[in-house]
């Protein structure tokens, strides 16, 4: 499926930024519903990190959750942040590599979705995405549905830039009691897969 239009991510930040108000007063009669008690947490996901604000407001402690995996966002959000890709014609080379995220070899290109690719700092699409990566910064913590040994590289990296807490909590499945998560049973059994990753070096 593509990525949708930009006038659809357009008026998507117009459409989340519009829910603060609910979202507080949410917030606020729930607070009132516990004779003056705050929840102890808030989590929201990614795209609902201006959530962080609200909880600041009331005191009470903000996290992100990413249900995605921490590689993945980590290397979107790196190059989202510093558009590498907009230097490779004065380096006369489409090996592209992120300046704040070493741990991951140069990709070509070709690699980048179209979005990133197209992505120059002043076209709205990344505006949108860059209002919502520095919404995401605001939070006291960030959970990743991923295992620590499988992705430290991620988790490192936000630790490192952000410098608050980032947790593995994962895996995360959501898929209603079926294993495979596609309609079908699994292929292998737990028990196969854990033999076959023993067999790895570490």
């Amino acid at each position: 499926m593509p990525f949708p239009t930009i006038s659809l991510q357009t008026s998507s930040m117009q459409l989340c930024l519009s829910k603060l108000t609910p979202f507080r007063k949410l917030i606020s009669d729930l607070i009132s519903e516990q004779h003056g008690h705050p929840p102890l947490c808030i989590i929201a996901d990614n795209f609902l990190a201006w959530c962080a604000d609200v909880a600041r407001e009331y005191g009470v402690f903000s996290a992100l959750f990413c249900g995605g995996g921490a590689f993945g966002f980590t290397y979107f959000y790196s190059l989202l942040i510093n558009l590498p890709h907009g230097l490779r014609n004065t380096a006369k080379s489409d090996e592209i590599t992120s300046p704040d995220f070493p741990e991951v070899s140069s990709i070509h290109v070709t690699q980048l979705s179209e979005l990133i690719r197209l992505a120059d700092g002043k076209d709205l699409v990344s505006k949108f995405y860059g209002e919502v990566l520095l919404e995401c910064s605001k939070s006291d913590g960030i959970l990743f549905n991923t295992v620590e040994d499988l992705e430290k590289a991620g988790l490192t990296y936000f630790r490192r830039k952000i410098g608050k807490f980032v947790w593995s909590v994962g895996p995360i499945n959501l898929s209603n009691g079926n294993p495979s998560g596609v309609g079908k049973e699994a292929g292998i059994s737990s028990d196969m897969c854990i033999k076959w990753l023993d067999t790895k070096s570490t």
